[in-house]
């Protein structure tokens, strides 16, 4: 079976170990970037699913989004928005990612989460 491949965009370094180590202990390929990339960065690295932090150094993770998300090469891949925001839900909803996540997350959330857009053959 082809590992499914998750692509992690998180400045926390913390969080971005968590995630990395739930993700592989589910047999899943893990990127990860602790700044945003450029859409056509992300389009060559061709990831199933997207994990994408709000608040990032350089540039908000909800912009990001919306510009994957109006890009015809990247539009498709699902996107989970993730933040400690208050209004993280109207953030998701404005950038049209496909999910969030509000810090701090539930781990089984999480995995649900990736159960739902990589398919329940993803080892859990």
């Amino acid at each position: 079976m082809i590992k499914k491949t998750v692509l992690i965009i998180e400045d926390d370094p913390d969080i971005l170990e968590t995630i990395e180590l739930i993700l592989s202990g589910m047999n899943i390929h893990v990127m990860s970037a602790p700044e945003a990339l450029e859409t056509n960065e992300i389009y060559a690295l061709a990831p199933d699913l997207i994990i994408l932090d709000h608040w990032l150094h350089k540039k908000l993770g909800g912009d990001l989004c919306l510009a994957l998300k109006t890009d015809p090469h990247t539009k498709k891949i699902p996107i989970i928005m993730m933040s400690a925001d208050l209004n993280i839900a109207n953030v998701a909803r404005y950038s049209l990612a496909d999910a969030y996540l509000a810090k701090p997350f539930d781990i089984d959330e999480l995995v649900n989460l990736t159960h739902k857009y990589l398919g329940e053959n993803v080892n859990a």
